[in-house]
């Protein structure tokens, strides 16, 4: 993996948890309360706990994914500095 495929690979993953995280607060804000659908944007961890209070499962699993991607993509980006 060339260092531009890593660049690429780290921005596409990032631009995924973000989008994700924003739909997934939006879930949280409909199902429960906009103050935990708040919380949950400004404070990431507590996203996927809300998701899971509000049987949101599915937005919870593809959160943890997302972040899990990013985790991993930017670990590979690391490797080639």
């Amino acid at each position: 993996m060339t260092p531009l495929s890593a660049f690429v690979l780290v921005v596409v993953a990032c631009a995924v948890a973000m989008t994700v995280h924003v739909l997934t607060s939006l879930v949280i804000a409909r199902r429960t309360s906009p103050m935990r659908g708040a919380v949950a944007l400004l404070v990431p961890p507590f996203a996927p706990y809300f998701a899971v209070r509000s049987r949101a499962l599915a937005w919870a699993t593809v959160w943890c994914s997302a972040m899990a991607l990013y985790a991993i993509a930017f670990t590979i980006a690391c490797r080639w500095r």
